[in-house]
């Protein structure tokens, strides 16, 4: 290792080119980051004084001697700046292009900038690029140094140019030209050179000096790609490349966090790397195994977007049940449907089997909604599930969904699956309508919808959350005409009726024109909710009155409903008949509770 004090301008120099290794994260600088160096080079153009921007470490390769090859550097820490600094640079050659006074002038200036500071003009093919980022961002970089601004603005790379082109915008061009001198004189750094026996991806885990922290997924990629060594780049460009095709790189701890869960680790996000360090510590000299699991946590990755997007599922058997899912909240279940998956996949269970494991896992969470409980420990719940079919792969088919749901059957207290008598007793007098939990409401009386046309053909498909909304009939805030008509209808104390009633089960119902109904009275909603498609609608349009009575007789009506559409836990004395069934020595029970999992959000943000 060799570190030496020098200027900035070394990265712009000629007859070289610096690379972003596979193993390194994306473009991640935001906003702030760019408007704090941006200050930076002001004052040290302003005040014309030097700035320390920090160490920029890198791998050399060995140099081929032949003239027409660029020297190439391997970034290992720097990467964000250095990004930073060429798209700087580049925004600052464009407008001095924009000044020019006619074509040619332009035309001069923009050829100047580019062939001595963002490429090697007189160097071969692969090697007059000064700067090559990774596959998913290259294409918006080289399209920027090559003149061109039209790419995607969704990409950071071009965000960031783009927000220098704003703050450069005033400038005169000899503003401009000082801007430019402050970067190359004003800047210095440290710039540390890997020896070949140095480790780049280990000095990568260590040091991250101006930098965002690193992520867990940041680790397990370097991790992921330090066992691979010079496999990685054929790797990457082949196969981690789908992955980051389908999942974002918002989501992709949330990915490894569900491949972890499906692995039989616990699946905090805090603990993602040391997971993938499990699975890989026998294997850290076989890249051939490394391969494998590499080649499997790309195929899962599939897999898991179909959980995040059940439109794409091919298995039309299952495609429902992962919507349903899908608009409850797939969150806390990620890992074990994932895993569910990954057994479809690996041909021990069918579509049809895997829709029915879905539906129980979806009824655990409904039913627990509508019986009180709240939801904080459905994910370590999941988890401990999870494991336990890990341990009974023997199972196939039909199996498999009976297993889930005597283990899911198993649960007590805080843990339980409620039955038929808990979720009736619960669901008709209390409160079950949240703001933070309309989604689920939303789901069940969609469910409940459903339930009420006969003909599969003319059920309809999921109903458009944008479109539709929950209706309380008995509307939120009690005005004086509702107060007048409860009273009407027999209620003795309206104000109470109203505390007690306007969030149960029975009060709610599903609708299109939530601001049209708003709190309008009784009488005025009734015509306005017969004219509508929605059977729970037409249902409530055939009173005369929307009494305290028909509240409460409601909410009994549709939890018994609830229990109709949401398949129950097994009872007590069927406990023994379906363990026997399986061929298990003894009733499975849930593993205790995990404390890794039961701190983590469950609700999706979708």
């Amino acid at each position: 290792m060799k570190a030496e004090e020098t200027l900035v301008a070394n990265l712009f120099e000629s007859k070289q080119q610096v690379r972003v290794p596979v193993w390194q994260r994306r473009y991640s600088w935001d906003k702030s980051d760019w408007r704090d160096l941006w200050d930076d080079i002001v004052r040290a153009r302003d005040e014309k004084r030097t700035h320390f921007l920090g160490s920029f470490v890198f791998m050399t390769h060995p140099v081929s001697g032949i003239p027409s090859e660029a020297k190439r550097f391997d970034i290992v820490d720097g990467q964000q700046r250095t990004i930073t600094l060429f798209l700087l640079v580049a925004a600052i050659r464009d407008a001095v292009v924009a000044l020019g006074a006619d074509e040619d002038q332009r035309a001069t200036e923009f050829q100047d900038y580019t062939s001595q500071l963002l490429m090697n003009a007189n160097l071969k093919d692969g090697h007059r690029e000064r700067l090559v980022l990774q596959l998913f961002d290259d294409p918006s970089f080289a399209a920027i140094v090559a003149g061109d601004t039209t790419t995607s603005a969704e990409s950071p790379v071009t965000k960031a140019y783009g927000y220098f082109r704003g703050v450069l915008a005033p400038l005169t061009r000899d503003q401009l030209d000082a801007t430019l001198a402050a970067i190359l004189t004003k800047l210095e750094a440290v710039w540390v050179t890997l020896a070949e026996n140095d480790n780049a991806h280990r000095v990568f885990q260590t040091l991250n000096a101006g930098g965002k922290p690193l992520r867990q997924s940041d680790l397990v990629r370097n991790y992921f790609f330090l066992l691979l060594g010079e496999k990685g780049a054929s790797f990457y460009e082949t196969q981690w490349s789908k992955m980051e095709s389908h999942v974002s790189s918002r989501e992709i701890e949330r990915y490894f966090s569900a491949w972890s869960i499906s692995q039989g680790h616990s699946g905090s996000t805090e603990s993602v790397f040391s997971y993938f360090q499990k699975d890989l510590a026998n294997h850290e000299t076989d890249s051939a195994n490394v391969l494998a699991y590499g080649a499997a946590l790309i195929e899962a990755a599939t897999l898991f977007s179909w959980i995040r997007q059940p439109n794409s599922c091919p298995i039309t058997a299952a495609k429902r049940a992962l919507t349903d899912l899908h608009h409850w909240g797939s969150l806390p279940a990620e890992g074990l449907v994932l895993y569910l998956l990954r057994r479809h996949r690996a041909g021990s269970l069918s579509g049809d089997a895997l829709s029915d494991c879905i539906h129980l896992i979806l009824s655990f969470m409904a039913r627990r909604m509508l019986a009180g409980y709240e939801p904080n420990l459905h994910k370590s719940i999941f988890v401990g599930v999870a494991r336990k079919l890990r341990a009974e792969e023997h199972l196939s088919d039909a199996d498999v969904a009976t297993y889930l749901r005597l283990i899911l059957s198993s649960g007590q207290d805080v843990r339980t699956w409620p039955n038929d008598d808990a979720v009736k007793h619960y669901a008709s007098q209390n409160p079950i309508y949240l703001k933070s939990r309309q989604h689920w409401v939303f789901g069940v009386l969609e469910r409940l919808n459903s339930s009420l046309i006969k003909y599969s053909k003319h059920k309809p498909d999921s109903l458009d959350r944008n479109k539709y909304q929950v209706e309380h009939v008995m509307p939120q805030k009690l005005t004086t005409e509702w107060e007048g008509d409860l009273t009407s209808w027999g209620s003795e104390n309206a104000t109470q009726t109203h505390q007690t009633l306007a969030h149960v089960l029975g009060n709610l119902t599903l609708t299109a024109i939530n601001p049209q109904l708003s709190q309008k009275p009784f009488g005025e909603k009734k015509p306005m909710l017969q004219d509508d498609w929605l059977k729970l609608n037409s249902e409530i349009a055939l009173l005369d009155e929307w009494s305290e009575a028909q509240i409460v007789a409601r909410s009994g009506e549709l939890a018994e409903r609830a229990c109709a559409e949401y398949p129950a836990p097994y009872a007590f004395d069927e406990l023994e008949n379906v363990k026997t069934h399986l061929g298990l020595g003894q009733v499975p029970t849930l593993p205790e509770e995990d404390d890794q999992t039961t701190d983590e959000i469950l609700l999706d943000e979708d």
